[in-house]
This record gives C-alpha cells, sequence and structure tokens, in this order.
C-alpha cells in the first residue's frame, strides 16, 4: 500500500466514525451537552493509534 492510502484511509474513517456519532448524538438530543463531545476525542485517538500501529 502506498504512504498516502494510509492516512486517507484512516482519515476516512475517523471522519466517518465522528460524524455517525454527532448525528447520533443529535437524534437523541445530546448534541449540546459538552461532555458527550469530549468523546470524539477518544475517537480521533485511537484512529491515530491504530494509522501508527498499522504503519
Amino acid at each position: 500500500m502506498k504512504k498516502i492510502a494510509l492516512p486517507v484511509r484512516f482519515g476516512f474513517a475517523a471522519s466517518g466514525s465522528l460524524i455517525g456519532y454527532f448525528l447520533i448524538l443529535s437524534l437523541v438530543g445530546l448534541h449540546t451537552n459538552v461532555f458527550y463531545s469530549l468523546f470524539n476525542g477518544v475517537i480521533t485517538g485511537f484512529a491515530i493509534y491504530e494509522a501508527i500501529k498499522y504503519f
């Protein structure tokens, strides 16, 4: 796999996960609560961890 494909692949996965997460929060009405928004750091951190592990 080319070196450029790795960040694109994990970038799409992370952004898709974050979009889905915030859409679910919005449907439930919790999108304004800052404590649920802090979970995006966990999602982003996991994506970075997986990208580094895969590299």
